[in-house]
């Protein structure tokens, strides 16, 4: 199940990525068009995934730090 988890954040990192890229070669339209709402609200939705993302990679970094040092002090566990 991490695996997949994992997979599937892989993914939605990259589709981001990617609508991040079309939003900034976009943006520049939309605001001609009289759309600094909608520009915005877009910023605003990928600032917010942004930091979630940070949040996110804070507690695995965590994790992965704590596994580490169990592993090194416990190593016949086989973790």
């Amino acid at each position: 199940m991490w695996n997949h988890a994992v997979k599937f954040a892989g993914k939605l990192d990259h589709a981001m990525n990617v609508g991040k890229r079309i939003y900034g070669a976009i943006q520049p339209a939309i605001q001609d068009m009289g759309g600094s709402d909608i520009n915005k609200s877009i910023m605003s939705g990928i600032s917010r995934y942004d930091q979630g993302r940070s949040d996110i990679m804070g507690h695995h970094n965590q994790i992965q730090s704590h596994l580490s040092e169990l592993k090194r002090a416990t190593p016949e566990l086989d973790l």
